[in-house]
Protein backbone atom coordinates (compact mmCIF):
# COMPACT_ATOMS: atom_id res chain seq x y z
CA UNK A 1 0.00 0.00 0.00
CA UNK A 2 2.88 2.02 0.97
CA UNK A 3 4.61 1.57 -2.57
CA UNK A 4 1.34 2.19 -4.10
CA UNK A 5 1.15 5.90 -2.66
CA UNK A 6 4.39 6.32 -3.13
CA UNK A 7 4.25 5.59 -7.05
CA UNK A 8 1.47 7.54 -7.46
CA UNK A 9 2.56 10.44 -5.77
CA UNK A 10 5.77 10.01 -8.16
CA UNK A 11 2.97 10.10 -11.10
CA UNK A 12 1.54 12.94 -9.36
CA UNK A 13 4.83 14.94 -9.47
CA UNK A 14 5.84 14.21 -13.39
CA UNK A 15 2.37 15.14 -14.72
CA UNK A 16 2.36 18.53 -12.47
CA UNK A 17 5.71 19.25 -13.86
CA UNK A 18 4.66 18.50 -17.57
CA UNK A 19 1.58 20.41 -16.85
CA UNK A 20 3.54 24.20 -15.80
CA UNK A 21 5.63 23.43 -18.51
CA UNK A 22 3.18 23.46 -21.30
CA UNK A 23 1.46 26.25 -19.71
CA UNK A 24 4.93 28.38 -19.11
CA UNK A 25 6.09 27.82 -23.28
CA UNK A 26 2.50 27.96 -24.09
CA UNK A 27 1.49 25.19 -25.96
CA UNK A 28 -2.07 26.11 -26.13
CA UNK A 29 -3.99 29.29 -25.78
CA UNK A 30 -3.95 30.59 -21.90
CA UNK A 31 -7.76 30.79 -21.61
CA UNK A 32 -8.03 27.14 -22.42
CA UNK A 33 -5.04 25.75 -20.36
CA UNK A 34 -4.93 27.22 -17.04
CA UNK A 35 -2.29 26.82 -14.53
CA UNK A 36 -1.75 24.76 -11.34
CA UNK A 37 -2.63 27.86 -9.42
CA UNK A 38 -5.94 29.00 -11.18
CA UNK A 39 -7.09 25.92 -10.82
CA UNK A 40 -5.80 24.95 -7.05
CA UNK A 41 -7.96 28.85 -6.17
CA UNK A 42 -11.15 27.61 -8.72
CA UNK A 43 -10.99 24.53 -6.02
CA UNK A 44 -10.64 27.44 -2.80
CA UNK A 45 -13.19 29.36 -4.57
CA UNK A 46 -15.88 26.57 -4.86
CA UNK A 47 -15.38 25.34 -1.92
CA UNK A 48 -15.54 28.50 0.14
CA UNK A 49 -18.34 30.71 -2.18
CA UNK A 50 -19.92 28.19 -4.66
CA UNK A 51 -21.18 24.74 -2.19
CA UNK A 52 -19.02 22.51 -3.89
CA UNK A 53 -18.97 20.11 -1.07
CA UNK A 54 -22.89 20.61 -1.22
CA UNK A 55 -23.12 19.58 -4.95
CA UNK A 56 -20.42 16.71 -4.42
CA UNK A 57 -22.92 15.39 -1.46
CA UNK A 58 -25.64 15.38 -4.33
CA UNK A 59 -24.10 13.93 -6.82
CA UNK A 60 -22.71 10.94 -4.34
CA UNK A 61 -26.53 10.87 -3.39
CA UNK A 62 -27.92 9.75 -6.83
CA UNK A 63 -24.77 7.51 -7.48
CA UNK A 64 -25.82 5.52 -3.64
CA UNK A 65 -29.64 5.71 -4.34
CA UNK A 66 -29.60 4.18 -8.10
CA UNK A 67 -26.26 1.84 -7.17
CA UNK A 68 -28.02 -0.29 -4.72
CA UNK A 69 -31.31 -0.64 -6.13
CA UNK A 70 -28.89 -1.38 -9.04
CA UNK A 71 -27.45 -4.12 -6.70
CA UNK A 72 -30.73 -5.46 -5.26
CA UNK A 73 -32.21 -5.95 -8.87
CA UNK A 74 -29.41 -8.00 -9.93
CA UNK A 75 -28.90 -9.99 -6.88
CA UNK A 76 -32.90 -10.52 -7.49
CA UNK A 77 -32.32 -11.39 -11.11
CA UNK A 78 -29.39 -13.64 -10.14
CA UNK A 79 -31.51 -15.64 -7.23
CA UNK A 80 -33.77 -15.90 -10.11
CA UNK A 81 -31.42 -17.52 -11.91
CA UNK A 82 -30.31 -20.14 -10.21
CA UNK A 83 -33.75 -21.65 -9.53
CA UNK A 84 -33.40 -24.07 -12.81
CA UNK A 85 -32.44 -24.28 -15.76
CA UNK A 86 -35.37 -22.26 -17.78
CA UNK A 87 -34.87 -19.30 -15.08
CA UNK A 88 -31.10 -19.12 -16.45
CA UNK A 89 -32.27 -18.71 -20.15
CA UNK A 90 -34.75 -16.39 -19.43
CA UNK A 91 -32.46 -14.20 -17.02
CA UNK A 92 -29.22 -14.21 -19.37
CA UNK A 93 -31.68 -13.56 -23.12
CA UNK A 94 -32.98 -10.28 -20.53
CA UNK A 95 -29.46 -9.10 -19.89
CA UNK A 96 -28.45 -9.90 -23.51
CA UNK A 97 -30.89 -7.20 -25.21
CA UNK A 98 -30.43 -5.06 -22.08
CA UNK A 99 -26.97 -4.74 -21.59
CA UNK A 100 -25.40 -3.57 -25.26
CA UNK A 101 -27.74 -0.35 -24.56
CA UNK A 102 -25.95 2.82 -23.83
CA UNK A 103 -27.54 4.47 -21.12
CA UNK A 104 -27.06 7.75 -23.33
CA UNK A 105 -29.54 6.01 -25.76
CA UNK A 106 -32.32 5.99 -23.13
CA UNK A 107 -31.46 9.65 -22.14
CA UNK A 108 -34.76 11.00 -24.27
CA UNK A 109 -37.37 8.23 -23.19
CA UNK A 110 -36.15 8.86 -19.18
CA UNK A 111 -37.43 12.32 -20.00
CA UNK A 112 -40.79 11.67 -21.03
CA UNK A 113 -41.07 9.14 -18.54
CA UNK A 114 -39.67 10.57 -15.06
CA UNK A 115 -39.01 14.29 -16.72
CA UNK A 116 -35.51 16.26 -15.97
CA UNK A 117 -34.10 15.39 -12.55
CA UNK A 118 -33.19 13.02 -10.47
CA UNK A 119 -36.13 10.21 -11.19
CA UNK A 120 -33.88 10.32 -14.45
CA UNK A 121 -30.45 9.83 -13.77
CA UNK A 122 -31.47 7.17 -10.62
CA UNK A 123 -32.99 5.36 -13.46
CA UNK A 124 -29.76 5.64 -15.82
CA UNK A 125 -27.67 4.64 -13.42
CA UNK A 126 -29.73 1.19 -12.62
CA UNK A 127 -29.25 0.39 -16.42
CA UNK A 128 -25.32 1.58 -16.14
CA UNK A 129 -25.19 -1.44 -13.12
CA UNK A 130 -27.53 -4.10 -13.35
CA UNK A 131 -26.69 -5.64 -16.13
CA UNK A 132 -22.83 -5.85 -15.57
CA UNK A 133 -23.45 -6.86 -11.92
CA UNK A 134 -25.86 -9.72 -12.74
CA UNK A 135 -23.60 -10.90 -15.26
CA UNK A 136 -20.59 -10.86 -13.01
CA UNK A 137 -22.70 -12.75 -10.16
CA UNK A 138 -24.16 -15.29 -12.72
CA UNK A 139 -20.80 -15.74 -14.06
CA UNK A 140 -19.34 -16.48 -10.73
CA UNK A 141 -22.27 -19.05 -9.41
CA UNK A 142 -21.89 -20.88 -12.23
CA UNK A 143 -18.31 -21.29 -11.64
CA UNK A 144 -18.23 -22.61 -7.83
CA UNK A 145 -17.09 -25.81 -8.44
CA UNK A 146 -19.79 -28.95 -7.56
CA UNK A 147 -17.86 -30.67 -4.57
CA UNK A 148 -18.40 -27.53 -2.55
CA UNK A 149 -22.13 -27.71 -3.43
CA UNK A 150 -22.07 -31.74 -2.22
CA UNK A 151 -20.15 -31.21 0.39
CA UNK A 152 -22.55 -28.40 1.76
CA UNK A 153 -26.17 -30.58 0.98
CA UNK A 154 -24.09 -33.35 2.58
CA UNK A 155 -23.65 -31.02 5.97
CA UNK A 156 -27.48 -30.57 5.75
CA UNK A 157 -27.11 -27.18 4.97
CA UNK A 158 -30.62 -25.68 3.78
CA UNK A 159 -31.15 -22.99 0.98
CA UNK A 160 -30.31 -19.60 3.36
CA UNK A 161 -26.91 -21.32 4.28
CA UNK A 162 -25.79 -22.62 1.19
CA UNK A 163 -26.20 -19.31 -0.43
CA UNK A 164 -24.35 -17.45 2.74
CA UNK A 165 -22.12 -20.01 3.13
CA UNK A 166 -21.45 -21.78 -0.18
CA UNK A 167 -22.73 -19.32 -3.02
CA UNK A 168 -21.69 -16.02 -1.96
CA UNK A 169 -18.10 -16.77 -0.68
CA UNK A 170 -17.02 -18.90 -3.85
CA UNK A 171 -18.78 -16.23 -5.97
CA UNK A 172 -17.45 -13.53 -4.15
CA UNK A 173 -14.13 -12.54 -6.32
CA UNK A 174 -16.99 -12.58 -9.52
CA UNK A 175 -19.37 -10.02 -7.32
CA UNK A 176 -16.56 -8.09 -6.02
CA UNK A 177 -14.99 -7.03 -9.76
CA UNK A 178 -18.93 -6.79 -11.18
CA UNK A 179 -19.55 -3.97 -8.24
CA UNK A 180 -16.20 -2.24 -9.09
CA UNK A 181 -17.01 -1.79 -12.84
CA UNK A 182 -20.71 -1.01 -12.25
CA UNK A 183 -18.96 1.60 -9.61
CA UNK A 184 -16.86 3.06 -12.10
CA UNK A 185 -19.92 3.28 -14.76
CA UNK A 186 -22.11 4.76 -12.06
CA UNK A 187 -20.08 7.49 -11.28
CA UNK A 188 -19.54 7.89 -14.88
CA UNK A 189 -23.39 8.01 -15.93
CA UNK A 190 -24.08 10.18 -12.95
CA UNK A 191 -22.04 13.06 -14.11
CA UNK A 192 -22.86 13.05 -18.11
CA UNK A 193 -26.57 12.66 -16.72
CA UNK A 194 -26.05 15.87 -14.84
CA UNK A 195 -24.33 17.48 -17.72
CA UNK A 196 -27.51 16.85 -19.97
CA UNK A 197 -30.57 17.14 -17.66
CA UNK A 198 -28.89 17.65 -14.71
CA UNK A 199 -31.09 19.63 -11.53
CA UNK A 200 -30.27 23.02 -11.34
CA UNK A 201 -30.44 25.35 -7.56
CA UNK A 202 -29.80 23.54 -4.55
CA UNK A 203 -29.58 20.04 -5.27
CA UNK A 204 -27.05 20.31 -8.26
CA UNK A 205 -24.45 18.48 -8.99
CA UNK A 206 -20.69 18.14 -10.16
CA UNK A 207 -22.23 17.10 -13.54
CA UNK A 208 -24.35 20.47 -13.76
CA UNK A 209 -21.20 22.60 -12.08
CA UNK A 210 -18.87 21.28 -15.18
CA UNK A 211 -21.82 22.78 -17.30
CA UNK A 212 -22.21 26.10 -15.09
CA UNK A 213 -18.68 26.76 -15.36
CA UNK A 214 -18.26 25.94 -18.91
CA UNK A 215 -20.92 28.76 -19.80
CA UNK A 216 -18.83 30.85 -17.98
CA UNK A 217 -15.76 29.99 -19.82
CA UNK A 218 -14.10 29.31 -16.11
CA UNK A 219 -11.71 26.82 -17.78
CA UNK A 220 -9.60 26.35 -14.37
CA UNK A 221 -12.78 26.32 -12.71
CA UNK A 222 -13.56 23.50 -15.12
CA UNK A 223 -10.41 21.45 -14.62
CA UNK A 224 -11.25 21.94 -10.53
CA UNK A 225 -14.51 19.84 -10.39
CA UNK A 226 -12.53 17.15 -12.79
CA UNK A 227 -9.87 16.92 -10.13
CA UNK A 228 -12.82 16.59 -7.29
CA UNK A 229 -14.34 14.02 -9.12
CA UNK A 230 -10.33 12.44 -9.96
CA UNK A 231 -10.06 11.97 -6.00
CA UNK A 232 -13.33 10.60 -5.29
CA UNK A 233 -12.46 7.80 -7.80
CA UNK A 234 -9.36 7.17 -6.03
CA UNK A 235 -10.67 7.83 -2.22
CA UNK A 236 -13.52 5.05 -3.17
CA UNK A 237 -10.91 2.32 -4.76
CA UNK A 238 -8.36 2.52 -2.12
CA UNK A 239 -10.21 3.23 1.52
CA UNK A 240 -13.29 0.75 0.24
CA UNK A 241 -12.91 -1.52 -2.44
CA UNK A 242 -9.29 -2.91 -1.20
CA UNK A 243 -10.38 -2.95 2.18
CA UNK A 244 -12.78 -4.88 0.80
CA UNK A 245 -11.44 -7.04 -0.91
CA UNK A 246 -8.43 -7.47 2.01
CA UNK A 247 -11.36 -8.30 4.24
CA UNK A 248 -13.09 -11.02 1.63
CA UNK A 249 -10.85 -12.82 -0.84
CA UNK A 250 -8.00 -11.79 0.25
CA UNK A 251 -8.51 -13.13 3.38
CA UNK A 252 -9.93 -16.41 2.07
CA UNK A 253 -7.06 -17.14 0.04
CA UNK A 254 -8.94 -16.45 -3.44
CA UNK A 255 -6.86 -13.52 -4.52
CA UNK A 256 -3.25 -13.15 -3.80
Amino acid sequence: MKKTWVRRLLLLIVIMIVWELLYMCKVFPELLFPSLIDILSSIYKAIMKENLFGKTINSLTLLIKGFGLGISLASLLSMIAMANAFCKEIVEDIVLIAHPIPGIAIFPICILWFGIGEGSIVFIVIHSVVWTLTLNMTLGFNSIPRIYKEIGKSMGLNRFYMIKDIYIPGAFIHILTGIKIGWSRAWRVVISAELVFGVMGVNSGLGWFILYKRNLLDISGMFAVIVVIVVIGIVVEDFLFVRLENATVKKWGLLR
